[in-house]
């Protein structure tokens, strides 16, 4: 497998990477949760830009993912703590968004699923892998996950394109302008950035700050806008 070179400085750290999306991610849902509508004309443009801030997190999300799938000992585990963390983030997101749709938790643990079916032994025709993978995209669109099938390919471009920045990046971004295209096309220039080590974050403690960090800090956007109300 041939690897893509890319021109420029890869300095950012997996560490640094999930800073970015994870001040993304705070940003853009504070906005979109308390900011009220509709906003004030003023306003408006600096919504703009914090919601196009925040088209940042998921490519990233989907990307460290990716990488975690990779260089984890246990992949069982990776999936059972990504969809218990996923079943915890429900009920803040259910304060936030109703009871019609899933948080993107879930998502990213049927990414998992799909890239553990790819190397199964279980399932060796490639037919019934294409086959259990549509499954799983089927899913995330009846549930009304967060980024839905559209996610679960962006996970599975990063994966079967590891090697290749530049066509994934492609690939990826034909998948992200839908919701957003400057947002989406600035997260594949900072993904091109990564230097592929570990970075700060380090330890089995740390490791899992994500998983408890997404619940909590939609539910304290919760409290808060039941507060305002």
């Amino acid at each position: 497998m041939t690897t893509q070179s890319v021109s420029g400085c890869k300095v950012l750290s997996g560490s640094a990477l999930k800073m970015i999306a994870l001040a993304s991610m705070t940003v853009d849902h504070m906005a979109y949760y308390l900011a009220g509508t509709p906003v004030s004309a003023p306003m408006q443009p600096y919504y703009e830009l914090i919601r196009m801030t925040g088209r940042l997190a998921f490519p990233i999300f989907a990307f460290l993912t990716v990488e975690g799938f990779l260089h984890t000992r246990d992949r069982s585990l990776y999936l059972m703590a990504l969809m218990a963390a996923a079943a915890i983030s429900q009920l803040p997101w259910v304060l936030l968004n109703g009871y019609t749709s899933m948080n993107v938790l879930l998502t990213l643990a049927g990414g998992v699923g799909a890239m553990m079916l790819t190397t199964t032994s279980c399932i060796c025709s490639p037919a019934a892998r294409l086959s259990a993978m549509a499954a799983i995209g089927l899913m995330l669109t009846v549930l009304d996950a967060d980024y839905g099938w559209r996610g679960l390919c962006l996970i599975m471009v990063f994966y079967l394109f590891k090697c290749k920045p530049l066509t994934r990046s492609l690939l990826g971004l034909g998948l992200m302008i839908p919701y957003g295209i400057t947002g989406s096309i600035l997260a594949f220039c900072i993904l091109l950035l990564y230097s592929g080590k570990r970075g700060f974050i380090k330890g089995r403690r740390t490791k899992y700050l994500f998983y408890a960090y997404y619940p909590a800090h939609l539910a304290v956007i919760a409290l808060i806008k039941i507060i305002q109300s």
